[in-house]
């Protein structure tokens, strides 16, 4: 009798037990189902695709010999502009930024820029100015030093170095 009470005991104590870790892994499922949540997805998609789409609009401005510095230079802000809060969103629905992805869209801005006649240094100060710190981050540096040269590579580092400093 007193080993039929033990295994009693040792069923109830492994049914407490087992019951918190099915509530503990249900409470994981529910944040993770949360987290990737299709409206949130289709949010960033969403943000993802006019990021691109901006990109590529200067790259065809670029092209164009109609087109107007003062024009570029507004796309641009509007690009580091939207790219900041496609950033911010990722960020906090995602938890971190894949920033691999970012600079690809970056990449083709810098080219674009470069095909119009724009000087690095008026990318930088938008991208510092849209962007702060995160420009950092959004701009390759060996995107700058590829399509702009070594001279706006140690320009662009030596910015990247103060930004990054708290």
């Amino acid at each position: 009798m007193a080993s039929e009470e033990g295994v009693i005991e040792e069923v109830k104590r492994l049914r407490v037990e087992l019951s918190e870790k099915l509530h503990e892994l249900e409470e994981r499922i529910r944040r993770l189902e949360d987290m990737v949540s299709p409206s949130k997805l289709i949010a960033i998609n969403w943000r993802i695709a006019h990021v691109e789409a901006f990109a590529h609009r200067i790259l065809s401005l670029s092209k164009n010999t109609l087109a107007s510095v003062p024009e570029i230079e507004r796309d641009l802000r509007d690009y580091f502009s939207d790219l900041g809060d496609l950033a911010k969103l990722i960020e906090k629905e995602i938890g971190s930024v894949d920033w691999s992805l970012i600079r690809s869209c970056t990449l083709v801005v810098i080219r674009a820029a470069r095909t119009a006649g724009l000087p690095f240094r008026t990318i930088a100060s938008i991208a510092v100015e849209k962007l702060g710190g995160l420009a950092v981050e959004a701009i390759d540096e060996n995107a700058v030093k590829e399509v702009y040269g070594f001279v706006d590579w140690d320009y662009w580092r030596s910015l990247a170095a103060k930004l990054k400093k708290p």
